[in-house]
């Protein structure tokens, strides 16, 4: 006739045993959730008295005192450095909203998802006196997800900014590292063989937390006269210490199959989100493992550095930020936020390092400025025959070969620019072209630029062309009727060579510098050009056979130059595909970069 009350130290023992009990017809019996964990929880709500008649599983006293400075520590955690951190996170992820670049963007989503996962902790303690098992599950599901967007974020800008590996046409840092180079020989990538070393070795460490006893540590303490219980319940450890550690091996895994299936080709982004995706859960069990463990006994000190080490990850990621602010926030000038403050009203160590005046208003496309053209003279065919007439007061034809000397080439520009004698509109027919217009100050002029890589999608038509021929064929080498004309070509380059170096070293860079081309393909704007040109270009194409080197006629569409010139002359509105730099900004590479 009595209720049977079962525990164990957390859940899930006496919940299976009260099923058991169920089945053989014994009633009332009952599961105390959260176990003795809960149950010394629980008493924090009786008189300081009672609760001490209680001890723990351990045999300490259910009430243990904090000293004054352990208290004044506990407010501050809670309700200082937390909310100070919780603040930096909204507030970062904020100011990049609009970023572009996929390190930033991540970056952006990371404190997105650690605010949203802190203020859920918040939410279980200030409306469910920390008894809700969804807000504490969902506190830390953002907190996996932060330090994964965190990771790639990092990876992302090692890969963009330091080593670029992955930038097609760029020199790769680690080359005298590695020696031959995936990006213009059939060999394998170093950053590959070091990846297919690392998973393994993240697949052994991350069985470390499967293997860790749980801690059953519970106490009350009374801070400021407000009772308040030390503890980490079971339910929560299972998560974080045995389905983070299995969501990471399962990432890590298939990063490996997926970067084992994968010789000699570039990394894939696959690979890298999921090894991101593991090093987040991973770290966040690793996170509250050590804490756990450091601290078994002594949760106060556990919680209290948890906050700390938040706070230094929010610190440190600011700082990441600031340091690199002219790299990180120059291309959010003029976007949303900055729009609703302008820069001149902010601290100047949150401006986009950029001129004050350059707000959005700043790149309105009137037509009281003149239209100046600065183009590279492969393009100068396209250009003319699509340029209205009397409607550019001035225009200006680079030399081809520039684009094989970025340094030369960006001299050049900014050398064409400063010599325009009054504020204008300038189209520049350029792409990024190997970071060759980097840091090219626009200076009075406000600059329309294509978002592209090089002169190919301007050829073809579209950004859109340019990666459905990249995903046929990577390695191709683009003709057309300017690259013919100008003689950058591998039969024009063979020449040069014999007659610079000799016929033996001819071969051997000539070898080295295209050897690694699968397709060349003659890109025309209309069938009249593709027949007039077509002689030229199979005189390359044979030339290209030696390397095994195929021959394919492609039309183009002159839609990517004639919007350019619409928008420069305020006939269309710049979207995606065009970047509008306003007077007295410059040209980063993020500004080209696409998501």
């Amino acid at each position: 006739g009595r209720s049977l009350l079962v525990m164990s130290s957390g859940d899930f023992s006496s919940l299976a045993a009260v099923r058991h009990l169920h089945s053989l017809g014994l009633m009332p019996v009952y599961h105390v959730r959260g176990g003795l964990q809960a149950w010394i929880a629980a008493l924090a709500s009786f008189d300081q008295e009672t609760d001490s008649a209680f001890v723990t599983v351990s045999g300490d006293p259910a009430l243990q005192p904090l000293s004054t400075l352990k208290q004044w520590m506990a407010v501050l955690s809670g309700f200082v450095i937390k909310p100070t951190y919780m603040i930096m996170a909204l507030l970062l992820g904020l100011v990049l909203w609009s970023a572009r670049s996929p390190d930033v963007a991540a970056l952006r989503w990371s404190m997105l998802s650690f605010f949203t996962g802190e203020a859920w902790c918040a939410i279980n303690y200030l409306i469910f006196n920390d008894t809700s098992y969804l807000s504490e599950y969902l506190h830390s599901f953002g907190m996996v997800v932060g330090f994964g967007f965190a990771f790639y974020a990092l990876i992302e800008a090692m890969d963009m900014r330091m080593l670029r590996l992955s930038a097609q046409g760029q020199r790769c840092a680690a080359l005298e590292l590695c020696g031959p180079c995936i990006k213009h020989e059939a060999v394998d990538c170093g950053a590959r063989k070091i990846l297919l070393l690392l998973l393994p070795a993240l697949v052994v460490v991350a069985i470390v937390p499967l293997l860790s006893p749980f801690n059953t540590a519970s106490y009350n303490a009374i801070i400021w006269g407000t009772p308040y219980n030390y503890s980490h319940p079971l339910i929560y450890q299972v998560f974080e210490w045995r389905y983070c550690p299995i969501i990471a091996l399962a990432a890590f895994a298939a990063a490996f199959v997926l970067l084992w299936r994968q010789p000699r080709r570039p990394l894939s982004p696959y690979v890298m989100t999921l090894t991101a995706a593991g090093l987040g859960a991973f770290g966040f069990a690793i996170f509250r493992l050590g804490l756990g463990k450091a601290f078994a006994d002594e949760v106060f000190w556990s919680n209290f550095w948890e906050e700390i080490t938040e706070f230094v990850f929010l610190a440190a990621a600011y700082g990441f930020v600031l340091v690199f602010s002219r790299t990180f926030l120059a291309e959010l000038a003029g976007r949303w936020p900055w729009t609703l403050l302008p820069p001149r009203r902010l601290p100047a160590i949150l401006r986009p390092d950029i001129s004050a005046g350059s707000d959005a208003k700043a790149v309105t496309l009137t037509q009281e400025r003149p239209v100046v053209l600065i183009a590279c003279q492969v393009l100068q065919g396209q250009f003319a025959r699509l340029m209205p007439q009397n409607r550019f007061s001035q225009t200006i034809f680079l030399e081809y070969g520039l684009h094989s000397r970025p340094g030369q080439l960006k001299e050049a520009v900014q050398k064409a620019l400063d010599g325009i004698s009054e504020p204008s509109r300038v189209i520049l027919g350029y792409g990024l072209c190997g970071n060759s217009l980097r840091d090219v100050n626009a200076g009075n002029h406000t600059l329309i630029m294509p978002r592209v890589d090089s002169c190919i999608p301007l050829l073809l038509g579209s950004w859109d062309a340019y990666l459905e021929q990249m995903s046929r064929e990577p390695a191709t080498f683009y003709l057309s009727k300017g690259w013919l004309e100008a003689g950058d070509h591998p039969l024009k380059n063979y020449q040069q060579y014999i007659e610079r170096f000799g016929a033996d070293d001819a071969e051997m860079l000539i070898d080295t510098q295209y050897r690694h081309c699968r397709r060349l393909a003659f890109v025309a704007s209309n069938p009249m050009e593709l027949a007039s040109c077509r002689d030229q270009a199979m005189d390359v194409a044979e030339f290209c056979q030696r390397w095994g080197t195929r021959y394919e006629e492609l039309l183009g569409d002159d839609d990517y130059v004639r919007q350019l010139i619409a928008i420069a002359l305020g006939e269309d509105h710049a979207g995606d595909d065009f970047i509008c730099l306003p007077p007295g900004s410059r040209i980063s590479s993020e500004l080209f970069f696409r998501l």
